[in-house]
């Protein structure tokens, strides 16, 4: 089959949703399917391969990282006539999950949408001047998601929710899988390195945004109750976000800094090689749709205390 994807999130952000994405794609291209991608343009960064196609894009100066796609509805219509597309996936009902619902109405070619995110649980980033309110946001996902011949779910309960905004379609559980390889493969002396970190303290990680809604100051407080305790355990903070510089101050102000350390944006084998370094993962976000991380780091072998 040939598939286009459509996304607003894609390399060379890091995050869940580019994770899982990169998943699907590798793996329906080592099964013979041909993926298109259709993402934002990012200034400087340069694809591997022709299959990905970008759109002209500016700055969302409200969102670290992100991009607005600005694409040509003509341009992009001549290139899917060209490629001859038998499914339309979508990633984001908006902005390109409205050209992937044209594209796929004015060719008559099935729509896919997998719903990756908690779209209500971010609404603090926008401005308030456009800040929607949750029920509206629910609608327009309820909306987006009727219009689609097959809606994908990461997970059983978000399943649910869906089902509870309302919405008619088929919807289909579908969760992101992990390559265990990825995980399992050393490099020479990892492995010592590994053992010398973990005998000197017990090494506690979070892997992911570093973002509100990943509510970590949770473990903050935790730490600060654990180490009177446990006064050989630590916590590594790996990833990169809007909160890191706030969360350094906190860590300051509230005498964390000796135990709490923060690593910011890592590549994926960063954070294979921090995850082989630990011996608790742990995970405090209310938002997530599958925690993807939760799965990597299972793969790596750690035990895992969640929220």
């Amino acid at each position: 089959m040939k598939i286009g994807m459509f996304t607003d999130t894609y390399s060379p952000q890091i995050n869940g949703v580019v994770t899982s994405i990169i998943s699907f794609e590798n793996e329906l291209m080592r099964q013979g399917h041909e993926v298109h991608i259709f993402a934002p343009r990012f200034p400087g960064y340069k694809d591997d391969g022709n299959h990905i196609h970008r759109f002209p894009s500016v700055d969302i100066f409200f969102i670290e990282g992100y991009r607005l796609a600005i694409p040509t509805l003509w341009e992009i219509m001549a290139t899917i006539r060209k490629l001859k597309l038998d499914i339309v996936h979508s990633h984001d009902p908006f902005p390109l999950g409205l050209v992937a619902l044209r594209v796929s109405r004015a060719e008559s070619i099935p729509l896919v949408h997998t719903y990756h995110t908690l779209y209500e649980e971010y609404l603090h980033y926008l401005p308030r001047i456009i800040r929607l309110r949750k029920k509206r946001v629910e609608r327009i996902s309820r909306i987006y998601c009727d219009r689609c011949d097959l809606v994908l779910s990461p997970s059983e309960r978000i399943r649910e929710l869906l089902i509870k905004y309302g919405v008619g379609s088929r919807i289909e559980v579908l969760p992101t899988g992990v390559d265990l390889h990825e995980f399992e493969s050393l490099l020479p002396g990892e492995e010592e390195e590994a053992q010398e970190k973990k005998n000197k303290d017990i090494r506690l990680i979070y892997v992911g945004r570093v973002a509100k809604e990943k509510n970590i100051e949770f473990l903050f407080d935790v730490m600060d109750k654990v180490r009177s305790r446990v006064p050989r355990v630590v916590l590594r903070v790996v990833g990169g976000g809007p909160e890191l510089p706030h969360l350094k101050r906190v860590c300051q102000e509230s005498e964390l800094a000796d135990i709490v350390s923060f690593s910011g944006f890592v590549d994926r084998k960063g954070v294979v090689k921090e995850l082989r370094q630990s011996d608790i993962f742990v995970f405090s976000s209310l938002t997530e749709t599958q925690g993807l991380a939760i799965l990597e780091a299972m793969a790596t072998g750690l035990p895992v205390v969640a929220v």
